[in-house]
């Protein structure tokens, strides 16, 4: 899970200077996007768990991509990543506030445009600290099954 965490900001490390080469210039500048990187690799570290427990319970690599994809794609769909909420469905508009993405997107959005706050941080970390705190014992109890 560690390797997956510093993989995370590896990886996030390049998109970010393939951005900068491109010409993004976030206003809050490195502290900024130093910020947005590191919450993105916790939330990552969270659903590795989401995963982790998957692959354990599963057994099988297609059932787990199946599965992770069922969990993953409606909640990125049914967030602010791609889509102004404000142009989506009123009846919609509960579930995206609710969805974890959203929470995600408008804390990296805010880390890089220096508007970031305490609350905003809390509201993206509540849905990694659940679940780390929900599936690394699952994860863990069927990694001991499986020895």
């Amino acid at each position: 899970m560690l390797g997956d965490f510093l993989r995370h900001l590896g990886s996030a490390s390049v998109v970010v200077a393939i951005g900068y080469v491109l010409g993004f210039r976030p206003e809050a500048g490195l502290l900024g996007v130093a910020t947005a990187m590191l919450i993105l690799a916790v939330f990552a570290f969270g659903v590795g768990w989401v995963f982790s427990a998957l692959a354990l319970l599963l057994k099988s690599p297609a059932s787990v991509l199946t599965v992770g994809s069922l969990i993953i794609f409606p909640f990125t769909f049914v967030s602010n990543l791609f889509v102004d909420p404000a142009t989506m469905p009123a009846w919609l508009q509960p579930i995206i506030d609710a969805n974890p993405i959203t929470h995600l997107i408008v804390a990296l959005r805010a880390a890089m445009d220096g508007s970031f706050s305490l609350e905003i941080a809390a509201a993206a970390l509540v849905a990694p600290l659940a679940m780390v705190s929900l599936f690394a014992p699952i994860t863990l109890r069927a990694y001991g099954r499986s020895r």
